[in-house]
């Protein structure tokens, strides 16, 4: 976790006081052709897992190789095996 500094502009909410903490998502990149989806327990970088991509029409479902490639914040970015 990393620290950093905010300005708020405009009007504060009457609850606003010194001290809040505000969590936020900081995006500093783009990856192209990638899924994201919350971390499974059991993961970790490097790790093969299995899941089932279902199709636009919601009537078939391909199963799926993938490979934990980057984690990022609470989710993994995952490749095709290959």
């Amino acid at each position: 976790m990393i620290s950093i500094e905010v300005s708020l502009t405009g009007e504060l909410p009457s609850n606003a006081r010194p001290d809040l903490n505000v969590d936020g998502v900081i995006s500093i990149g783009t990856l192209t052709q990638a899924m994201y989806i919350k971390k499974p327990v059991s993961a970790s970088t490097g790790m093969k897992t299995q899941l089932f991509k279902v199709d636009e029409s919601q009537e078939q479902a391909e199963k799926l190789q993938l490979l934990t490639a980057k984690k990022v914040a609470n989710s993994y970015k995952y490749s095709p095996v290959r």
